[in-house]
Parts: C-alpha cells; structure tokens; sequence
C-alpha cells in the first residue's frame, strides 16, 4: 500500500518533501487524488505505508503543517490514516 499526506499548495508540499528528505523518508510530490482532496486543488507527498508514521513525525519536529494522511486500501479508494 501506499500512503499520502496532503498540503494545500504545491509550495507547502514541496516543502513538505524537503523536510521528509532530510529526515531520511523519500517521497515525491504528486497531484492529490479528488478523491482525498475536499476542494480539489491539493498537493501531497507520496510514499510507502511503512515511512507515515516516520514521516508525520519529520514534519513535526520540522513545523510543517499538513491537511490530512491517508492510506491506500487494496480495491484502489483512500482511507484516513488514524495516526
């Protein structure tokens, strides 16, 4: 599976994934799925499901504020992550 934590603006998330590349998570930044993204314009850094919890920890420590995780499920829909 794989795991998405979204940020409002292409600026915040790639924010977002240099704090994560620091902190040694690797992720990319991608378009949000609409169906995770409530107003339809939202950004996120995508990883494996092993690096969430490594990675909201990053973030964190590192004063970056995100919207949400979530956590692909196995038939292709998107579930929040309760982390």
């Amino acid at each position: 599976m794989s795991a998405l934590i979204l940020f409002r603006s292409l600026s915040r998330a790639q924010q977002g994934v240099r704090s994560l590349s620091l902190g040694g998570v690797p992720a990319q930044v991608m378009r949000a799925p609409r169906a995770v993204s409530e107003r339809g314009c939202a950004f996120a850094a995508g990883m494996g499901e092993k690096w969430l919890d490594e990675a909201l920890a990053v973030l964190s420590r590192a004063g970056v504020g995100h919207e949400g995780a979530f956590l692909s499920r196995p038939d292709g829909t998107w579930e929040e992550a309760a982390r």
